[in-house]
């Protein structure tokens, strides 16, 4: 799957866990440049 996918942060992360399942489940899909979606994820502020 070829996906332009953004992570917007707005307050204290409540579901952070549960987002980063369902990141691993999706990036199995991903096409190309898959490390980018780690980095954004990777970027929140807990």
């Amino acid at each position: 799957m070829m996906a332009m996918i953004g992570v917007v942060q707005v307050g204290k992360p409540e579901n952070l866990e549960a987002v980063k399942e369902k990141a691993t489940k999706l990036r199995s899909k991903l096409v190309m440049k898959k490390e980018r979606f780690d980095a954004y994820l990777g970027q929140v502020i807990e």
